[in-house]
């Protein structure tokens, strides 16, 4: 059990912007964070925003950069989880 999925979700995130030598884990990083946000958006509104909120600002790039990469398996079909990656 995932005590709180909303970090867990970001942490892998930010997990797939470590290393250069990972092979295909950080596709895989990549996309089960894409899902767990998709999830989230639509079942938990609002968590992955307060998630987002308390990320400290030293890792904010790295992150952004993440959420960059999921873009297109989230945007088109999962507005919500993206639109609280993305407040205004």
């Amino acid at each position: 059990m995932v005590r709180v999925p909303e970090r867990f979700a970001l942490h892998k995130l930010m997990v797939s912007q470590l290393g250069t030598n990972r092979g295909g884990k950080s596709g895989k990083d990549l996309f089960q964070a894409a899902v767990l946000l998709a999830v989230l958006g639509e079942k938990h509104p609002g968590a992955i925003e307060e998630a987002w909120r308390r990320v400290p600002v030293s890792i904010l790039g790295r992150l952004r950069s993440a959420v960059g990469q999921i873009r297109h398996l989230l945007e088109p079909d999962h507005a919500r989880a993206w639109d609280e990656l993305n407040p205004e």
